[in-house]
């Protein structure tokens, strides 16, 4: 059996080797010993369901894997357990239909076919799925709704990369993220709200790289803490709030 251990001598990885090559069981931990994420090598490739995990304990992530490649059924959840996302993957690429939740509503659908992007649709009062909003080169805007008729996602995109804001919204028609790309890295604002419209949190990328104050809040709008970044690596002060 093969632990690795940080200088804080916190384990952070356990699994075996067999002739070089990781097998069996493997399991990482972060730095307060939780598990981040556990799955099957074989030969050095991942097989089978591998888990991740939030901080919480909750199942991020489910993801299925054949000879080291993703492939078969994968879901993601939110950190309260409702589902994220679910989709589906053929020999390592994105295929077929991918469908994202929040609150336990149908956001939009996605269109793959080998990790191409070919479209995008939603369900419309009735619940029926809309017809196939295909995505063309050039500028493109996608525009979803929830069923109840509320905007849920809203987004550019130039020569197939985000490109200028992208939103998300809550079934009550709430903003739940903002983000801001150029050329498909992230660069400006970027923040998440609660549900009741008031800021959870608010940071800010350049060039995709976390730059300035990294702010959370709580549910009641207060500051919850603050974390200075500078080329996505924490820098000087941090502080907590009650």
């Amino acid at each position: 059996t093969y632990m690795y251990y940080d200088m804080h001598k916190v384990i952070r990885t356990k699994g075996q080797y067999f002739n070089g090559y990781k097998i069996g069981k493997w399991t990482y931990y972060r730095d307060n010993s939780t598990i981040s994420a556990e799955g099957v090598y074989e030969n050095n490739d991942e097989e089978g369901e591998w888990l991740w995990y939030f901080d919480n304990g909750q199942i991020s992530a489910k993801e299925q894997y054949t000879n080291g490649l993703q492939h078969g059924q994968d879901t993601s959840y939110h950190a309260d357990g409702t589902l994220a996302s679910v989709r589906t993957y053929r020999h390592g690429n994105e295929n077929g239909k991918t469908y994202y939740y929040l609150e336990g509503k149908l956001q939009y659908i996605r269109v793959y076919a080998d990790d191409i992007l070919l479209g995008y649709s939603y369900l419309d009062e009735s619940g029926k799925e809309m017809p196939l909003q295909k995505y063309s080169k050039g500028d493109f805007t996608i525009k979803t709704f929830y069923q109840s008729g509320n905007p849920s996602h809203t987004s550019q995109l130039k020569n197939g990369y985000s490109h200028g804001t992208s939103e998300y919204y809550y079934p009550n028609g709430k903003i739940h993220i903002h983000k801001t790309f150029e050329n498909g890295q992230l660069n400006g604002a970027f923040y998440k709200n609660y549900s009741t419209g008031k800021p959870k949190l608010k940071c800010n990328y350049a060039d995709g790289d976390l730059n300035g104050a990294y702010t959370n809040y709580w549910p009641n709008g207060n500051v919850k803490s603050i974390v200075n970044y500078k080329l996505d690596e924490k820098y000087g002060w941090a502080y907590d709030y009650d």
